[in-house]
């Protein structure tokens, strides 16, 4: 039964079915008895077990190919084994001999087991990875082949990219959609042609595309841009990749090349690059300051003439920050109106500010400021104009001053006309001009004097800061003061800013006595000529200004007509009193007349009664 059990676990194969018929089943199990008996040997429950274990393992196996080639292996093994062991020659062996055969057997068959075992823990997993390396390459292969048919599929339909292959000498190996609409040829007039058609007749000639070859194969690839050629013979700026293609064993197989065609984005970066010249000449070169600030006040940039406005190095400026030139007082002005641009309340603003020059004076500028952004609307920085308009601003607060001065001049000098009008007394009105004409000039020294009957001195009678015995009835040689002698010649003001030796119309000796520099004489004129004239001098250089040659002439107007005045009064008390002499002597003849004629004429008036009464009636009327 045994050597049954035996043979039926050997003739078992790994799927657990029976590899033998019943009849050769039953012919090895009385083959295997007939052994083991001439042997002395029975199939004892020892062996059966050792067969069954090794069966065992054989089904607890997953059918895995390579597992099953060596189990069958094994089990021939082991029934070769057992057939050597049965052999004629075992039967000559004494007892002892025989019971060593059976544990060599025994041993051998455990050994076999054993390796067998370990060999299964080894093969039985490297055969499943194995078989799930095929699984997954042949799935890799599928998904490469996909891709690859995706890839050429999309290189086909590009337009906007000319994809090509090259062969190892650079001939056209492919075309696509992109090449053809670039540069003009189909497939069939440039596929088998070298590529160095697209480049110019004098890159050709210097031998570019082989070069650029070269490059590739040594460096894996090159880029490049430059102008290349169409079908057509017109040019376009491209921009060309070109990659070395290698096999495994690293043999050049031939090249990719892709093309761009970048001619309007290099159209339009010449227009930004000549439109950035533009700008960065304008900005250099303009006469008024050009400043950019970034959003925390930081200088960014700033040119020559806001440099010149400040007195600061570019490097001092672009170190610090707007707010450490800007006058305090103009600081929270300045922050509300970029918080108005900042807040997209407005785009730009323009405003007067003050600035503190590095020489410590006030800088008057008109500045105008625009907020720049990003193209997402994020504000990027601000750009401002700036504009010294210190001595406009100087000079505006000056015409200010002027025009209030010149008001006040009038004011003065209508004033003292009305005053004037209503006082009779020359002498005091001729006082008070000159003291006017000091405080409101602020001249130290100013007199007024008349022309004597011969016109050839000038009796001076009213004055503030000379001497009084230069101003009592004090005369002076016309031709002793050039500038006076001038004045009344020619019948306008004379004006000195600074009175020197080799000035020929130089004040008197009188004047430099007393350090007068700046002066002016104002002619005094009648109705027929100039009657008089006003001198007025300062111990410093003077430039008398238009308002102050308007309140000059006008006072001298009002004092020569209060001397034309007095003149004509003086005049009229003459005549008056010539009158009134006339009159008496008039009257004394009257009375004279009367009295000598009145004899006569009482004679003629009683003869004329005679004649009335007698030829009354007879006389005509």
């Amino acid at each position: 039964m045994y050597a049954e059990r035996i043979v039926r676990i050997a003739a078992t194969d790994v799927s657990g079915r029976r590899a033998l018929p019943d009849a050769e089943l039953q012919d090895a199990t009385d083959e295997l008895e007939k052994r083991s008996a001439a042997l002395g040997l029975a199939a004892t429950p020892e062996l059966l077990r050792y067969g069954g274990a090794a069966a065992s393992l054989a089904r607890d196996d997953d059918a895995n190919p390579r597992a099953a080639r060596t189990i069958l292996q094994t089990r021939a093994r082991v029934i070769e084994l057992l057939d050597g062991a049965l052999t004629p020659r075992t039967q000559q062996l004494s007892d002892a001999t025989k019971a060593i055969a059976l544990g060599v057997v025994v041993f051998t068959l455990l050994l076999i087991v054993g390796a067998y075992a370990i060999l299964r823990r080894i093969f039985v997993p490297l055969g499943r990875r194995l078989d799930a390396s095929e699984a997954e390459r042949q799935e890799a292969e599928k998904v490469r082949f996909a891709t690859e048919e995706r890839f050429r599929l999309m290189v086909e339909d590009v337009e906007d990219y000319a994809i090509l292959m090259l062969d190892a000498q650079g001939n056209v190996a492919t075309w696509n959609a992109g090449a053809q609409r670039f540069k003009g040829y189909r497939a069939g007039e440039i596929l088998g042609r070298h590529f160095s058609v697209f480049y110019l007749p004098e890159d050709v000639a210097a031998g570019r595309p082989e070069r650029e070859l070269e490059i590739a194969a040594a460096q894996g690839r090159v880029e490049d841009e430059g102008w290349r050629v169409r079908r057509d013979g017109t040019r376009f700026w491209a921009n060309v990749v070109i990659t070395a293609l290698r096999d495994h064993d690293g043999a050049l197989r031939g090249y990719g090349k892709i093309t761009r065609d970048l001619t309007e984005r290099r159209e339009a970066e010449l227009a930004l690059r000549a439109s950035e010249r533009r700008f960065s000449r304008f900005f250099e070169e303009a006469p008024i300051g050009m400043i950019i600030v970034d959003l925390a006040g930081r200088y960014e940039r700033v040119n020559d003439a806001f440099c010149s406005i400040i007195g600061l190095s570019r490097e001092r400026l672009t170190a610090g920050t707007r707010h450490d030139i800007t006058h305090p007082d103009d600081v929270a002005g300045d922050e509300a109106r970029l918080r108005s641009m900042l807040a997209g309340e407005t785009t730009s603003a323009a405003w007067e500010k003050r600035y503190a020059h590095a020489s410590g004076r006030t800088v008057w500028a008109s500045i105008s400021v625009a907020l720049l952004r990003e193209p997402d609307g994020r504000p990027l920085h601000f750009i401002a104009q700036v504009e010294d308009i210190t001595e406009r601003r100087t000079r505006a607060e000056r015409d200010v001053a002027e025009q209030r001065r010149a008001e006040e001049l009038r004011m003065r000098s209508a004033e003292f006309g009305q005053h004037a009008l209503g006082t009779a007394a020359v002498a005091d009105l001729k006082q008070q001009a000159v003291e006017l004409v000091a405080r409101t000039i602020g001249a130290p020294y100013v007199r007024l004097g008349e022309l004597d009957a011969a016109g050839t001195s000038i009796v001076f009678s009213a004055g503030v800061g000379w001497p009084a015995h230069l101003i009592e009835q004090h005369p002076l040689a016309v031709s002793a003061s050039p500038q006076c002698e001038e004045s009344i010649r020619s019948g306008r003001p004379v004006f000195l800013e600074r009175a020197d030796d080799s000035n020929l119309l130089r004040p008197s000796h009188e004047s430099a006595a007393l350090g007068i520099i700046g002066s002016a004489t104002i002619p005094i004129r009648g109705r027929d000529a100039v009657v008089g004239v006003l001198h007025v001098g300062l111990p410093r250089v003077h430039a008398f200004t238009q308002d102050d040659v308007t309140f000059l002439a006008g006072i001298g107007t009002i004092v020569s007509m209060v001397i034309d005045r007095d003149r004509r009064e003086q005049r009229i008390g003459h005549l008056n009193v010539d009158l009134r002499n006339r009159y008496a002597e008039l009257e004394t003849f009257s009375y004279s007349v009367a009295h000598d004629l009145r004899g006569p004429l009482r004679a003629v008036s009683g003869f004329a009664g005679a004649l009335e009464e007698d030829y009354g009636t007879i006389l005509d009327d």
